[in-house]
């Protein structure tokens, strides 16, 4: 039996140092944690991705666990939680890790025309600096954080498929490997019921960014062979 203080939520319960020790010790961990995680860089889709999941009937949370606030929420058993996040706190975790990729030109476009620039989403920023050097030129450090987040989610990933790859087929493919099968009518409601466009960031009055656009450096280079490693380029 889970004690009930460990259950309630509330910001006070959260932010205690001993309730977040208790929830990460082992074996409290294993019983909160997810089943599985898919990470990647940010704005790579996981919002999209997450709500499929739900739309299936599978817990699946988007940011939940792994979370910018910096505390998980022990009141959640959830199947899978879909965290950018989650790419650099893995250390310990013994659940499945998944990679979703997105076409890096377009991560890059969301990073720098995204609604308040690559400097604009305040804590997503701070938690990247955790583990990038900016250099405090916006073209280098988007592809700074995308080279950065895409070697750490390979690295950490036993499965990665790409974003512009899901459909019903992917889709069933994904919830069997979570241990939630579904069938291939199942997977085409869920795919006709969720936007495509959710969480979408871009500013729509701004162009959009090509290879070209970028000034030529080793990390355009590196993110250029990562694009043809997934047959982007």
């Amino acid at each position: 039996r889970i004690p009930h203080s460990i259950t309630q939520t509330g910001n006070y319960l959260r932010d205690t140092p001993l309730v977040r020790r208790a929830i990460l010790a082992t074996p409290a961990r294993a019983f909160f944690e997810p089943e599985h995680v898919i990470i990647g860089t940010g704005r790579s889709g996981t919002a999209y991705t997450a709500a499929l999941l739900r739309a299936t009937g599978i817990r699946c949370g988007h940011e939940n666990w792994w979370t910018l606030a910096g505390y998980k929420n022990p009141s959640l058993r959830l199947d899978v939680d879909a965290s950018w996040i989650a790419t650099f706190q893995l250390d310990g975790y013994q659940g499945g890790v998944f990679h979703q990729i997105r076409d890096p030109i377009r991560v890059l476009n969301s990073l720098l025309n995204g609604k308040g620039g690559l400097r604009g989403g305040g804590r997503s920023y701070e938690v990247q600096a955790q583990w990038v050097d900016f250099t405090g030129d916006d073209f280098t450090d988007a592809l700074l954080i995308v080279t950065t987040w895409l070697s750490e989610a390979e690295r950490r990933a036993e499965w990665t498929w790409r974003l512009e790859d899901v459909d019903a087929a992917l889709l069933v493919e994904i919830c069997d490997r979570i241990g939630r099968p579904i069938s291939i009518k199942h997977a085409e409601r869920a795919i006709s019921t969720v936007a495509t466009d959710t969480n979408r960031h871009v500013d729509p009055s701004r162009r959009r960014l090509t290879w070209d656009d970028l000034p030529d450096s080793s990390l355009k280079s590196e993110a250029m062979t990562i694009s043809r490693q997934y047959g982007y380029l």
